[in-house]
């Protein structure tokens, strides 16, 4: 289909396809057609994908559909709420200072032989996040509140934080 062909209605249609597809589909239901799977899935009360999986789907298709029309392809679809936007849905406690000083104290060897490869994984303990989103932060993420060894919030564009250690230095 070419891409001047698709308009919303077939994009709304997408969406609440895939968010009805089932999580590991080829595994689950090997053989089988998507669609196929799909009403199989409806049939045993199978739980579709996870939102976020189907707002990764959708986004790609929104990109292709931005782009196209920012190239003057003839694409006219309004994407807009094409994809959701949520947070996360499991809430994270901070890690204790006890459990701070045990998850950190191993990591003192490798941050004394190469300090520069000790920051990320030591970041993503204190933290509670992901090695690829710390990875992927910008200063302009960080802000310092109250000085660097009290608090830096990333949560515009992750939702956690980063919270000091009492009497130990900050991370950051």
């Amino acid at each position: 289909m070419p891409v001047q062909a698709i308009v919303r209605p077939q994009c709304i249609q997408l969406l609440s396809f895939l968010k009805r597809v089932p999580p590991n589909v080829g595994k689950r239901l090997p053989g089988l057609s998507l669609a196929s799977a799909v009403a199989k899935a409806d049939a045993e009360g199978l739980p579709g994908l996870a939102p976020n999986t189907v707002g990764s789907y959708m986004q790609g298709l929104v990109a292709i559909l931005r782009w196209a029309s920012d190239a003057d392809w003839g694409v006219k679809v309004n994407t807009r709420d094409l994809v959701e936007t949520r947070k996360a849905q499991v809430k994270r406690r901070g890690f204790r200072p006890y459990e701070l000083q045990k998850l950190f104290g191993p990591l003192r060897p490798f941050r004394e032989a190469e300090p520069t490869k000790d920051w990320i994984p030591a970041l993503a303990l204190f933290a509670g996040a992901r090695a690829g989103e710390i990875c992927q932060l910008r200063s302009e993420d960080v802000v310092n509140i109250g000085g660097p060894s009290e608090v830096a919030d990333f949560s515009g564009r992750f939702g956690f934080q980063v919270q000091a250690m009492p009497g130990q230095p900050s991370p950051l």
